[in-house]
């Protein structure tokens, strides 16, 4: 084997930008390196590139859009044992790109395929996002499928001899989707956390075409092919179960309800994983008795039952004609099926879920506090934005100290917050802050205005020295309760008498709840240990349904506040998502 590299480079209309992909290839410093260009000979542009590096360069010249003919021409002439493809204006990270994934092939002679990490860039070049593999697709490509714009082309690199057993790129927008659905059937696939190419102007829709492509595979591929870790001589029935149960949630998902039953009714075991997502299939299709008869089998002592009383108490609240209850459950479904989801593909990939099955929910934590019963508890969460902003309308703080008043005896608040950290989205903000901090090397970690305490007791589950503040109260009190019930080794303080110095300080939509957020964002600076990072999510916008986010800062909601932070020491910045990551300048000069 030579070990040589191609690398396609497909051409569009930007010369330019075209210019930019080849220089990326040209400068990596792995010696064996075969580029292939294909272009439109009618385009404009190209032709003085083409002649200036021809002796670089095999052409592959293509009058037809079709991405997959494209494709399937350009392999015909590649000459390599590794095969990457780079679109007009994408580009490698670094100059040592090819030299290291061609390693990866060498040391792990197993491996097909590689996916990497990738960011997102603007048409200048600069950095919108940082998109990660959602999952070890060791353990089978269908646990990341639904995420198929993951598998982006320029993401990924091939072995010539699985190209050769795979067979052709297939014609049509589902063309990417189809090809890597056939080589995770004969090859190993494998991921590179780290983010080696940079995309512009990356978009994916799973469109309708796409979603007949995956059904085809789904029905076609044996249930061993879909999931490799159930080849093991240690699978058991239930890791086929959840196999079964896992097709059928992503075949719910996309609407495709005949072949979801389909997929569940080889999966019955009876178990609350198929009773939750039978009882979701039944309301899809409108049999709503047949629904709640799922929910309510599955029993008091399972880890799955309150997100079945939470679906019986929407399906009760369903029947009031309210458009704003009809939009809420819409969007709690939406979130109740994104939670279930996760821990499906999980399980289904034979790894845990991200959260322990038999941490206990923070609505049973409620019901324990109060001593009350899980659907009262869900009663009252359905309606805790409501109660929360009709208490704050009716109370109406007006200064500084009315706001602290309202926040120490409020508790309201604590209900609001708990459904708040049960949705999808709240729990991805959790996970990203744990990543952040384990990225960063960090120790001690800060959970300012913590609230229920929920990012700071899973910062402190994932080995962190964590302290817990906010003002004394009873969200507060709320707080240490489930902390110390979990004997994990948590401080506790006010959140007015900060002394220590922190690695790191999470500010969880905080601000927009203060009088004076500059104030409190230099007090951090002040508790912060040099070069220390700050974590914060922002909502400045003041409506009717969160009136406690203060109108007078949505000065805040442009550019103001990231020059805020800025002047109050902060200013370089990341923004993965709603998370911004600030890190603390060495050498500050508050502007006062």
């Amino acid at each position: 084997m030579s070990n040589k590299a191609t690398i396609i480079i497909t051409a569009h209309n930007k010369p330019g930008l075209f210019m930019e992909s080849l220089k990326s290839v040209i400068e990596q410093t792995y010696s064996s390196i075969e580029i292939i260009a294909c272009f439109d000979p009618d385009e404009t542009g190209f032709k003085e590139i083409l002649d200036e590096y021809s002796y670089r360069l095999k052409r592959c010249e293509s009058k037809g859009s079709d991405t997959g003919m494209i494709l399937n021409q350009a392999l015909a002439l590649a000459a390599g044992d590794f095969i990457a493809h780079l679109d007009e204006g994408d580009v490698f990270s670094a100059n040592r790109v090819i030299e290291g994934l061609v390693d990866i092939f060498k040391r792990n002679p197993d491996i097909g395929f590689v996916f990497t990490a990738y960011q997102l860039i603007a048409e200048d070049g600069s950095i919108r996002n940082t998109v990660q593999m959602p999952g070890d697709v060791q353990h089978g490509i269908l646990p990341v499928l639904l995420y198929g714009h993951w598998f982006k082309r320029s993401a990924v690199i091939v072995r010539r001899e699985c190209y050769d057993k795979a067979g052709q790129y297939k014609e049509g927008e589902s063309t990417e989707i189809d090809m890597w659905l056939k080589l995770s059937r004969i090859c190993k696939a494998g991921i590179m956390r780290i983010p080696l190419v940079k995309l512009r102007n990356y978009q994916f829709q799973m469109s309708p075409e796409i979603r007949k492509t995956v059904i085809e595979h789904l029905l076609s591929i044996p249930i061993k092919e879909l999931f490799p870790i159930l080849q093991s001589d240690s699978c058991s029935d239930l890791s086929i179960h959840y196999a079964y149960i896992a097709i059928g949630a992503i075949l719910i998902e996309w609407e495709s309800y005949e072949n979801a039953g389909h997929f569940l009714d080889k999966a019955n075991n009876g178990n609350s994983l198929y009773q939750m997502w039978m009882g979701i299939l039944s309301r899809k299709i409108g049999d709503y008795n047949k629904s709640s008869e799922h929910f309510v089998a599955i029993p008091q002592n399972d880890p799955l039952y309150s997100e079945a009383q939470w679906a019986l108490v929407l399906a009760s609240k369903a029947q009031e004609e309210s458009p704003d209850i009809q939009d809420r459950i819409g969007a709690e479904l939406a979130n109740g099926y994104a939670n279930l989801f996760q821990i499906t593909m999980e399980l289904a990939s034979g790894k845990f879920p991200g959260y322990k099955l038999n941490s206990p929910d923070v609505a049973e934590e409620i019901g324990i506090y109060f001593n009350w019963d899980v659907k009262q508890v869900f009663e009252v969460l359905f309606d805790s934005t409501k109660m929360i902003a009709d208490e704050w309308n009716l109370k109406s703080p007006q200064n500084p100290d009315e706001i602290k008043k309202f926040y120490r005896e409020t508790e309201n608040y604590i209900f609001e917050l708990a459904c708040w950290h049960r949705s999808p989205q709240r729990k991805q903000l959790t996970r990203m802050a744990v990543e952040v901090c384990k990225y960063n090397e960090l120790h001690t970690i800060l959970d300012f205005g913590c609230g229920i305490g929920q990012d700071g007791i899973s910062l402190a589950e994932a080995g962190f020295k964590v302290t817990l503040s906010d003002l004394p109260g009873k969200t507060f009190d709320f707080a240490k309760w489930r902390a110390e019930k979990r004997g994990l080794n948590i401080s506790f303080v006010n959140s007015c008498e900060l002394e220590e110095e922190y690695d790191a300080i999470l500010c969880f939509d905080i601000l927009e709840h203060l009088w004076e957020p500059k104030q409190t964002v230099e007090y951090l600076h002040e508790h912060l240990r040099d070069d220390g990072i700050l974590l914060v999510t922002v909502n400045f916008k003041h409506s009717e349904i969160h009136p406690m986010h203060l109108e007078s800062n949505e000065k805040y909601l442009g550019d103001e506040f990231h020059q805020m932070m800025s002047d109050s020491g902060f200013p370089v910045k990341q923004t993965p998502g709603r998370l911004t990551v600030f890190r603390k300048h060495n050498s500050k000069s508050l502007s006062k």
